[in-house]
């Protein structure tokens, strides 16, 4: 940790020199993730010594899944550096906040990341953003098993599909008095 936290974010510094938050000619949009095939495979471990923790793995899952089939979460490829990955995504806070991420992998490493949130530059650890789309790529659509989470709102009943029941009888009459 001490050793990362005396590097400066070199991925950040590629895309504010060469302005790659402004420019959407020097993207290409991927349509799906099996066009991303050289993004390498990554164990739990390794994405833990990106994120410096556990925090953000676990919140990997539900982010992704919240995310995946929005049509504000898109990948893109540089042009001019196709070993650099760029997301666009919005905020699992506020829908209409919007933010840019960048990885830098190589084929056997994620060798950087830069997000345009608040925590997005720091190269100790990464942000939630950066997390979740490295556990996305590089692990989870690898797997054979898809990792299921558990979806509340399927479970959520709207009280106006509820069909009013009709009693002949009083509120009063289903009360029961306590003894």
């Amino acid at each position: 940790m001490l050793q990362r936290s005396r590097q400066v974010n070199h991925v950040q510094q590629i895309v504010e020199d060469n302005n790659l938050i402004r420019k959407k000619a020097v993207y290409t949009v991927v349509n799906g993730v099996d066009n991303v095939l050289d993004l390498p495979k990554l164990t739990l471990q390794e994405i833990r010594d990106i994120t410096m923790g556990v925090y953000q793995l676990k919140l990997a899952p539900r982010y992704t899944e919240s995310h995946i089939n929005d049509d504000n979460y898109t990948l893109q490829i540089c042009k001019d550096r196709p070993n650099l990955l760029r997301v666009k995504l919005s905020s699992r806070h506020s829908s209409s906040k919007a933010y840019s991420l960048w990885v830098e992998y190589s084929t056997d490493d994620i060798t950087g990341w830069y997000c345009t949130c608040k925590v997005g530059a720091r190269v100790v650890g990464c942000c939630a953003h950066i997390a979740s789309t490295i556990w996305y790529l590089g692990h989870s659509r690898w797997q054979s098993e898809t990792v299921g989470t558990c979806r509340y709102t399927e479970h959520i009943v709207n009280a106006k599909d509820i069909p009013l029941e009709t009693d002949s009888g009083s509120d009063s009459d289903n009360v029961i008095e306590e003894e």
